[in-house]
């Protein structure tokens, strides 16, 4: 009975298992049949999502193509950019211009400097002998010019009396001969008479000839002023003995040492920064040899290298923007177009290439072009040489001209330093004045 019931058991178990594996695979069939209707449902919907993103795509590039071209036609084509610029301005070489050790050095970089501050002193031992030597030299000459003076009154004596020689000589002479006709006297006489006349008439010439020599040493000098002044009429300076020949060239000697002096002082000729400074103290430097330089900050202008196809429409006195890197894009400078050079880069380099050789291969060059920049805000930032830039100028107006006027001939830059008359002159007039008074009075005067 065991058996029998165990046995009825398993056909119930085996019953129920393969009536579960029926449902299972009877579920599965319609999960696949659910899947595959949703398939074929969903390949409609996912064609009309494609069509629909590439449609939206189109009209997206559409739409950018659009703005970018409206933005070039409304505005890019209107302005020409470049970010090959660069910071320029005018930089002066200070050169001494006498030889000497260098003492002492005032400034230093990069300091700022006024027009006709002290830079350096050099060793003015030996300016200071020299212009000692010449203020000896003037005196030596004001003490000559009286001698010639006193000489030129004798001579003037000696001629007034050589005159009346002649006449009395002459006046024998004629009376001999009157004399010689009438038979009174001998053929000897008058020869005698007429040699006497002959020797006065040479002495006369002679003394004359001397006094004429004289007088030409005394008469002015026919040589350019010192200075552009003019002088006292009461001074010294403005006498005969001041203005005759060695005088006055003693004067200049003086005038030319005591520059060489003044010249041991180095200044600066314009106002700006220093840079470069190559001499030490106690250096020896040589005329005409660098010790620094001033960076003229007041005229800064940038050179904008443009492409030659940017070039068309570009005049003189286009606004311009710049954007100087070390500041930043939000601080823009203003300027104008003040002309473009005569050639490339290319054709003014040490080595300017050679295309009518070997292959070729075009390449579009590039030219210099000058912005100068406003000068108020340039005076309010902090830029120097060699900052580099970007620049962006208006082309609308295309009304000017593109070639640079003909230069006025009026200076575009210049400095008054140098003029003996901006000097301390004055002290050295008065020099003058009293090397030349003082050695008349020990001469007792020139009469």
């Amino acid at each position: 009975m065991n058996d029998i019931n165990t046995q009825d058991k398993s056909n119930d178990e085996n019953k129920s298992e393969n009536e579960s594996t029926v449902e299972e695979s009877k579920e599965a069939q319609a999960v696949e049949s659910k899947k595959s209707e949703s398939t074929t449902e969903d390949k409609p919907k996912k064609k009309g999502s494609k069509a629909k993103v590439f449609s939206i795509i189109i009209i997206l590039l559409l739409i950018i193509g659009g703005g970018a071209f409206a933005y070039w036609y409304l505005y890019s084509r209107f302005y020409v950019e470049t970010e090959d610029a660069y910071v320029r301005a005018n930089i002066l070489n200070i050169t001494p211009r006498t030889s000497g050790a260098v003492l002492s050095l005032h400034t230093d970089a990069p300091e700022h400097v006024k027009a006709g501050q002290l830079l350096l002193k050099l060793d003015d031992t030996d300016a200071r002998l020299n212009f000692e030597l010449a203020k000896a030299n003037l005196s030596k000459a004001v003490q000559g010019y009286c001698r010639l003076q006193y000489s030129s009154n004798q001579l003037e004596s000696a001629v007034k009396n050589a005159s009346i020689q002649v006449r009395n000589t002459k006046r024998e002479y004629e009376r001999n001969s009157k004399l010689l006709r009438k038979g009174s006297i001998t053929r000897k006489e008058v020869d005698l008479s007429r040699d006497n006349y002959h020797s006065a008439e040479a002495s006369y010439k002679q003394a004359l000839s001397a006094l004429k020599a004289s007088k030409s040493g005394l008469s002015p000098l026919a040589l350019p002023k010192i200075g552009d002044h003019k002088y006292d009429s009461k001074s010294v300076l403005a006498s005969k003995v001041a203005n005759s020949t060695e005088v006055r060239l003693a004067r200049i000697s003086l005038v030319n040492a005591w520059l060489a002096q003044h010249r041991t002082n180095i200044y600066s000729p314009v106002s700006g920064q220093i840079a470069k400074r190559s001499v030490e103290v106690g250096e020896m430097v040589q005329a005409g040899s660098p010790v620094m330089s001033v960076v003229q900050t007041s005229s800064l202008w940038v050179k904008a290298n443009f492409k030659e196809t940017q070039l068309a429409n570009l005049r003189i006195g286009q606004e311009a923007e710049v954007i100087i890197d070390a500041l930043g894009k939000t601080a823009v400078l203003h300027g104008k177009v003040a002309g473009v050079e005569a050639g490339t880069g290319t054709a003014f380099s040490l080595i300017p290439s050679e295309n009518a050789t070997g292959n070729w291969i075009k390449i579009v060059q590039r030219v210099p072009v000058r912005i100068e920049l406003d000068p108020k805000e340039v005076a309010s930032v902090n830029i120097g040489v060699g900052y580099s830039a970007t620049v962006k100028v208006d082309v609308h107006d295309t009304s000017g001209t593109s070639l640079a006027q003909v230069s006025t001939g009026h200076a575009l830059f210049k400095t008054d330093i140098y003029k003996i008359d901006k000097l301390d002159s004055t002290g050295l007039e008065k020099q003058e004045a009293e090397i030349i008074s003082t050695t008349l009075a020990e001469t007792g005067g020139c009469h």
